[in-house]
Formats: C-alpha cells, structure tokens, sequence
C-alpha cells in the first residue's frame, strides 16, 4: 500500500519555497502565471512577475535575473 501525501504551503517567502518545496506555482492577480519544479523556477524564472519576486527577495545577492529592481505591491 503507497501512501502519498501533498502539502501545500502559501508564502512570499521564497527560501521556504528553495527548502521545503518540489514545485513552486507562482500567483499574479489570482492566476497561476508560472508553474514549474523548484529548482528550474529559480535557475530560469520566466514570467516577469517570477522574475520580480526573486530580485526583490534578493534570494541569492549574486544572482540578479534583470538589471531593473522593482517594488511589488499589494
């Protein structure tokens, strides 16, 4: 008998998602706009809101996915 399990953990952390996660979905004005495994999602963000998140999360200070820094609001 094979027991799986799914959690699913909401956060704007984005090291719990670099720890703990598989996959990251990534929400833009209540809509999926990037689904992908984890580390894919963090070598090559593809939606400019992905792209958003991780710059101002500074996730890694040497790693920047565009020279534009911008604040997310809301």
């Amino acid at each position: 008998h094979n027991d799986q399990m799914t959690t699913v953990i909401v956060t704007r952390d984005i090291g719990i998602a670099a720890n703990y996660c598989h996959r990251v979905s990534v929400l833009h004005e209540g809509q999926i706009v990037e689904l992908k495994p984890v580390h894919e999602f963090f070598e090559k963000p593809e939606h400019p809101h992905s792209i958003r998140l991780l710059n101002a999360a500074r996730f890694e200070r040497s790693i920047r996915y565009d020279d534009n820094f911008s604040r997310i609001t809301g």
